[in-house]
């Protein structure tokens, strides 16, 4: 959770913790999203979430680089685009591929939970 990494200054004492953050949210969306596109009648769904991944971690880079210049940063949490954005959002994709993985790995050893999603 990026508030407690930042109140207890993780990303000071701890900077790798970013990396896995963005990667188990990028899962956590990624199956948010293939549950709700189960919902609907979109073909493609896969693809649409994981789109929705990538649009969901643009944006959230978007919103840190918004606060810096809204409020002071140490230099430690200064957002360099392309170094830190970019490689935070294929993280991100990273983990909503995985979910995708262990989302048809369940399907296809029919779990009664998730048989109902088309993945």
């Amino acid at each position: 959770d990026e508030v407690t990494l930042r109140i207890y200054d993780l990303y000071r004492d701890a900077p790798w913790v970013d990396k896995p953050s963005h990667f188990f949210a990028g899962t956590a969306l990624s199956m948010l999203f293939l549950w709700l596109t189960s919902l609907t009648s979109l073909k493609r769904k896969q693809i649409f979430a994981m789109a929705l991944v990538v649009v969901a971690g643009f944006a959230w880079e978007a919103l840190e680089k918004l606060q810096e210049t809204v409020f002071w940063n140490p230099p430690y949490l200064r957002d360099y685009f392309f170094w830190d954005g970019f490689f935070d959002v294929l993280a991100g994709l990273a983990g909503a591929l995985a979910a995708l993985f262990i989302f048809r790995r369940i399907a296809k050893h029919g779990n009664r939970f998730i048989s109902h999603i088309d993945v």
